[in-house]
C-alpha cells in the first residue's frame, strides 16, 4: 500500500532519530577571558544522561567553560541587520541551539526558575568552533556553546568539551572567533 494509504507506518520507521540539521552559522569575535569559577561547579549531564542529546555531545565534560569576551564589533552581523539587541541574550531568544538540557538536570545549578520566566537556568546548547590564529596559521577546535537561559554572565560566550579547551592553546588573552550553528527563529 502506498505511504499515503490507510495503514499504520511501519515500526522500524517510527523509531527513526530525525536530527535536524542547522542551516545557520553565526560568527563573534572577542578575547579569551578568565571566568570567576562558577560554571565549573556545574555538573552538566553527559550523553547518556540525556534523551535528546546528539551522539557526538560527550560522555562527561571537561569541568568549567572556556570564557570568550564578545568585544564592541565583535557580533554577528545578522544581529543588526535583524534589528536585534547587540547582546549574548540574543541568542536566549532569537537562535535555536542544537538541543536543549531542563535546568533541574543540571547539578548546582543556581538559576531557578520563576513564575516570570518558567525555564530560567534551562540549559541552551549549540555545536560551535573556535577559530584561533598563531604564528603558525589558523587551529580550529570544535566545542560546544553552552548558555544558561536568562544568566547575567554579561558579554561573555561560555564553550565546553570533553577535553580542556585552555590545552589546545588557548589562553587568557588570546583572540578568537567563534562560529555557532543553530536556526533563527521567526519573530514574535
Amino acid at each position: 500500500m502506498p505511504w499515503g494509504g490507510s495503514h499504520a507506518v511501519p515500526r522500524i520507521f517510527a523509531r527513526v532519530r530525525i536530527q535536524v540539521v542547522h542551516a545557520d552559522v553565526i560568527q563573534f569575535a572577542g578575547v579569551v577571558v578568565d571566568g570567576i569559577g562558577g560554571f565549573s561547579i556545574l555538573d552538566i549531564p553527559g550523553r547518556t544522561r540525556l534523551e535528546r542529546a546528539p551522539d557526538d555531545w560527550p560522555e562527561r565534560l571537561q569541568r568549567g567553560s572556556l570564557n570568550l569576551r564578545v568585544g564592541p564589533g565583535g557580533y554577528p552581523a545578522e544581529f543588526a541587520e535583524r534589528q536585534l539587541p547587540i547582546k549574548v541574550e540574543t541568542l536566549d531568544h532569537w537562535f535555536e541551539p542544537e538541543f536543549e538540557i531542563p535546568g533541574y538536570l543540571i547539578g548546582n545549578n543556581t538559576l531557578r526558575p520563576t513564575h516570570a520566566v518558567p525555564r530560567r537556568g534551562d540549559g541552551l546548547v549549540w555545536r560551535a568552533e573556535l577559530w584561533h590564529h598563531d604564528g603558525d596559521g589558523e587551529d580550529r577546535i570544535s566545542c560546544w556553546a553552552f548558555r544558561r537561559l536568562e544568566s547575567t554572565v554579561g558579554e561573555q560566550l561560555e564553550f565546553v568539551a570533553a577535553e580542556s579547551l585552555r590545552a589546545k592553546g588557548l589562553g587568557t588573552s588570546s583572540q578568537i572567533s567563534a562560529r555557532l550553528h543553530g536556526k533563527w527563529r521567526s519573530p514574535r
